[in-house]
C-alpha cells in the first residue's frame, strides 16, 4: 500500500503537470480532473492513496482509444485491459477498470465524478486515460495492486530461439516465486528459478517458437497461490502486437468443451496435477446451470432459490467424493476461462489434484457468454463434501442487466451431442 507522504507528493506534482498542460490539450484536463476526483475519493475513505503510474496511464489511454472505436464493454473485458497493460510494460494481472463513454464529451466527465465506487477496493497504483473525438468522450481509469516489481523485460522478441533473463521481487507477503510459460500451442511450461533469497527471483525465459507468449508468476501467500504477474512477449515479426489473447474462440459447443479441456490439462500437467477427463454427465449438470443463469437474469453459483452446486449434483444423480465449480463470463468461452485462471480461488479449483472429471457449460447471446465449469472426483453412489469454489458459495445471486432482449442461445447442445 502506498504512503499517504510519498503518494501526495506525487499526487500533487502529477497534477499540476496535469493542469499546466490542460489549456493547450483539453485530454489532459479530463485526465487532470478525473485523477483529482480519485484522489478525493480515496481520501475520504481511507484506504491509502494509490500512486500516478505511468504504464497504466498509457494502458488506460490506450483503451480509452479502443473503447472511442468500439464501445466501453469491448474495451472493460479483461482480456482487453490485460493486453494493454503488457503492450505499455506492465504486468499487474487483473487491474480494476472504470470505463465511461459518452456524448456529449462533457457527459463523460460527469458520470465518472459521481461514481461511488472508484475507491471501492484498495490499489497501490492507479492510471487514468482520456480521449475526445467530436461530440464523444471516454475517460477511463485503471487500479491495481500491484504484487510484484519486475526488472524491464522486452514484450517483443525479433527471432526464436533465444533466451532471456527475468527478474523482480514478490510484494504483498507473497513468497517462493513460480514462473509459467504458455506458449502459442496452449501448451504450459513451469520453468526453473535460481536459488530463491526471499522475495527475491531470476529465471532465464527460452523462446522456441514464433508467436505470443504468455509469461506468469505465481506467488505463495497465506490463501495459497496467486498470480502476481502477467504479460505477453511476441516472438518474430509477425506476431500481432495489438491482437486480444482471446482473439481465436471456438465457434460452436463441443468444439469449445475440446478446448477448455485441453488447455485446463495444459494447466494442470505443468503444476503437476493429474489430467481431467471429460463428464457427459457433469456437461449437463454444467450446461442447465448456465441456461439458467442466462435465462433467470443472474450470475453466482448460487441460484435464486438458494440451491449450489451440492443440490444440482444431487439432483442429477451423480455421485462424487469431491466437487468444484468455476463461473467465468466474457464475449467468449477463452476470454472468460482466461479470468478464471488469473482468480486465486478458481485457479485452485482447476489445479485440485483430487478432481479428475470436467463438465463444461455455455449460454449466450453473441454478445456474451456465462460460462460454468465443474470439476468433480465420482464417487460409488456417495454424496460427499464440495470443494471451495471459484466464487465464494454464500453469496447471494447476482442479477444481471435485464435492459437486453433475450436472443436465441448460439451455445445449445446439438441433440448427438454428450
Amino acid at each position: 500500500m502506498a504512503r499517504r507522504g510519498g503518494g501526495s507528493t506525487r499526487w500533487v506534482g502529477l497534477l499540476v503537470t496535469l493542469s499546466a498542460l490542460s489549456s493547450a490539450q483539453p485530454e489532459l484536463h479530463l485526465e487532470a480532473q478525473a485523477l483529482q476526483r480519485v484522489r478525493e475519493e480515496y481520501g475520504r475513505q481511507g484506504p491509502g492513496l494509490p500512486q500516478p503510474d505511468p504504464v497504466l496511464t498509457a494502458a488506460a489511454r490506450a483503451l480509452a482509444r479502443e473503447a472511442l472505436r468500439g464501445g466501453a464493454g469491448p474495451a472493460a473485458q479483461l482480456g482487453s485491459i490485460v493486453q494493454q497493460v503488457s503492450a505499455a510494460g506492465g504486468h499487474d494481472p487483473i487491474p480494476r477498470a472504470v470505463v465511461v463513454r459518452a456524448t456529449p464529451a462533457p457527459y463523460a466527465l460527469d458520470t465518472f465524478t459521481r461514481r461511488t465506487d472508484l475507491a471501492s477496493e484498495p490499489a497501490t497504483h492507479v492510471g487514468v486515460g482520456a480521449i475526445l473525438s467530436g461530440e464523444s468522450a471516454v475517460v477511463v481509469a485503471l487500479f491495481s495492486r500491484r504484487k510484484a516489481s519486475l526488472e524491464p523485460f522486452p514484450r517483443q522478441v525479433p527471432t526464436a530461439g533465444g533466451e532471456q533473463r527475468l527478474c523482480g521481487e514478490l510484494q504483498s507477503a507473497l513468497r517462493s516465486a513460480e514462473l509459467y510459460l504458455t506458449r502459442p500451442s496452449g501448451e504450459v511450461e513451469r520453468i526453473s528459478t535460481a536459488p530463491p533469497w526471499g522475495s527475491r527471483f531470476c529465471a532465464s525465459l527460452p523462446f522456441p517458437t514464433l508467436g505470443r507468449h504468455t509469461v506468469e508468476v505465481i506467488g505463495n501467500g497465506r490463501q495459497g497461490p496467486e498470480v502476481a504477474a502477467l504479460f505477453f512477449v511476441e516472438v518474430g515479426k509477425t506476431a500481432s502486437r495489438g491482437a486480444d489473447p482471446q482473439a481465436v474462440e471456438p465457434t460452436s459447443l463441443e468444439d469449445a468443451r475440446a478446448a477448455l479441456l485441453a488447455r485446463i490439462n495444459f494447466l494442470r500437467a505443468a503444476h503437476g496435477a493429474p489430467p481431467l477427463s471429460a463428464d457427459p454427465r457433469l456437461n449437463q449438470v454444467a450446461q442447465a446451470h448456465s441456461e439458467r443463469m442466462r435465462h433467470e437474469r443472474f450470475f453466482a453459483h448460487l441460484d435464486p432459490s438458494g440451491n449450489g452446486l451440492r443440490q444440482r449434483l444431487r439432483a442429477a444423480g451423480y455421485g462424487y467424493t469431491q466437487a468444484g465449480e468455476n463461473l467465468g463470463r466474457a464475449r467468449g468461452p477463452m476470454a472468460a476461462h482466461f479470468a478464471i485462471e488469473l482468480s486465486p480461488g478458481h485457479r485452485q479449483t482447476l489445479l485440485d489434484p483430487r478432481l479428475t472429471r470436467l463438465g463444461v457449460g455455455i449460454a449466450g447471446d453473441g454478445q456474451q457468454i456465462l460460462l460454468t465449469e465443474v470439476l468433480a472426483r465420482p464417487g460409488a453412489g456417495r454424496r460427499g463434501r464440495s470443494a471451495p469454489m471459484g466464487q465464494p458459495g454464500g453469496r447471494p445471486a447476482r442479477h444481471l442487466d435485464q435492459g437486453s432482449r433475450q436472443e436465441r442461445n448460439p451455445w445449445e447442445p446439438r441433440a448427438d451431442a454428450p
